[in-house]
C-alpha cells in the first residue's frame, strides 16, 4: 500500500512538473504586460500571475474593471486606485472577457460593482460548470459566489456611466468569451496575445475550449469592426503588453494564415 501511495505521489508530483513545464513555454516569448500602461485615461495594471485588469474611467470617482485578475485580495488593483483618491465601492462594474479563474479572482473585493458578461460565460463565472480546454479542465469545479448580475449581447448599446463600451463575441477561447472596445482601445483577454516580436498570437490552445474556433472569432471581429466604422488605437491583452498599432496587428496576423 505504502509503496503505491509512492508511485501515485511520484506520478502526480511528475504531472505537476510537465504541466507547470508546459505552461512556462506556453507564456515564454511573450511582451511582458507593462504595469501601469496608460492610454487613453484607461490604466492597465498587473493583477497576480501574469494577469492584468483595465481601470476605465465612466465617471466622476467611479470607474469599470476589464476582468478582476488572479489575485483575490485584489490587492494590486487597490493599490492603483487609491493612486486617484478612489476605493473598492468606486468601482461600478466589472466586465468579464472570460470566467476562467484567474481573471475574476478579486471581483468580490468590489461591492458595489455590476458583475457584466456574455449570458454564456455566466455558468464559467459562478463556478457551476467545468472549462473545456486541455489543462483546465482538469481544474475542479467549485462555486465562486460570483452571480453575473447583467448579461451582455453583441452589439448591445452599452453606457457605463459616461462612457459608451462595445462589446463584441469571441467565442473559442471559452463558449462565452467576449471582447470590449472602449476609448479606442480593444480589449481581447485571452483570445490573442502580443509577442516579443511585436506581433499578435492567437489563443494558448493548452488554455482554450476550441482554438479554431477563436482564430476564426479573431477574422470575424477585424471584419465587425471595420463595418461599423469604430477606430482602433491599441489592443489589450490578458497576458502581455498592449500593441499600439491599431488593428494592423490582428490585420497581419490574418494575412499570415492566409499565406
Amino acid at each position: 500500500m505504502k509503496r503505491t501511495l509512492k508511485y501515485v505521489g511520484f506520478g502526480f508530483a511528475v504531472l505537476l512538473g510537465v504541466s507547470a513545464a508546459v505552461v512556462g513555454l506556453t507564456f515564454s516569448g511573450l511582451q511582458p504586460a507593462s504595469d501601469g500602461d496608460e492610454l487613453n485615461q484607461i490604466r492597465i495594471v498587473t493583477s497576480g500571475t501574469g494577469s492584468t485588469v483595465g481601470i476605465v474611467p465612466i465617471g466622476e470617482a467611479a470607474v469599470a474593471l476589464i476582468d478582476a485578475g488572479s489575485d483575490a485580495t485584489g490587492a494590486p488593483i487597490l493599490a492603483d486606485l487609491e493612486k486617484r483618491g478612489l476605493t473598492a465601492e468606486s468601482v461600478k462594474a466589472i466586465l468579464f472577457t472570460h470566467g476562467h479563474f484567474d481573471h475574476i479572482a478579486a471581483a468580490g473585493v468590489f461591492p458595489q460593482a455590476q458583475l457584466l458578461a456574455l449570458a454564456p460565460e455566466a455558468d464559467l463565472i459562478a463556478g457551476l460548470k467545468k472549462p473545456r480546454g486541455p489543462v483546465v479542465r482538469f481544474f475542479p469545479v467549485k462555486p465562486t459566489g460570483l452571480n453575473v448580475t447583467r448579461t451582455l449581447k453583441e452589439g448591445e448599446p452599452l453606457m457605463l456611466g459616461d462612457t459608451t463600451i462595445k462589446v463584441f463575441a469571441v467565442p473559442g477561447h471559452t463558449a462565452g468569451s467576449a471582447a470590449y472596445l472602449i476609448n479606442g482601445i480593444l480589449f481581447l483577454g485571452d483570445s490573442a496575445d502580443a509577442t516579443a516580436k511585436g506581433k499578435l498570437q492567437s489563443g494558448h490552445w493548452i488554455f482554450c475550449d476550441d482554438l479554431a474556433e477563436n482564430e476564426a472569432s479573431l477574422r470575424s471581429l477585424v471584419d465587425k469592426i471595420v463595418a461599423q466604422g469604430e477606430v482602433v488605437q491599441a489592443l489589450a491583452f490578458a497576458h502581455s503588453g498592449m500593441l499600439r498599432d491599431g488593428l494592423a496587428p490582428l490585420s497581419a496576423w490574418i494575412s499570415d494564415q492566409d499565406d
